[in-house]
């Protein structure tokens, strides 16, 4: 307060502020904030295998002007924050493959 004061910014001391509660538009009932443990997929790999079979001619990108942008994307790839969408009820990226001549392999790629 007393370099507020010195710059002469300071503009008193008010302590009966109002508080903002969240309230859910849904239920009605208070949102208290509760960090959670955050959950990522390593995605460089993967875009590390896109860059590489796109340079080699084994992917093709339709239309073709669209390849600098997915160079650009896959570049500077970021992890993925999959506990955010868990939290909001949205899908992860797991799925089950099913080959003819095998058993399934669930979550490869």
């Amino acid at each position: 307060m007393e370099k507020l004061q010195e710059l002469n910014v300071y503009r008193g001391k008010e302590t009966n502020h109002a508080m903002r509660l969240a309230i859910c538009s849904r239920s009605g009932d208070v949102v208290e904030p509760l960090i959670q443990p955050q959950w990522y997929i390593k995605c460089d790999g993967l875009a590390d295998k896109v860059l590489g079979h796109v340079a080699q001619g084994d992917m093709v990108i339709h239309p073709a002007h669209h390849k600098n942008e997915l160079n650009r994307w896959l570049n500077n790839i970021q992890d993925w924050c999959i506990s955010r969408q868990l939290w909001w009820g949205h899908r992860i990226p797991a799925y089950n493959i099913q080959l003819a001549d095998s058993q399934s392999q669930e979550g490869r790629f």
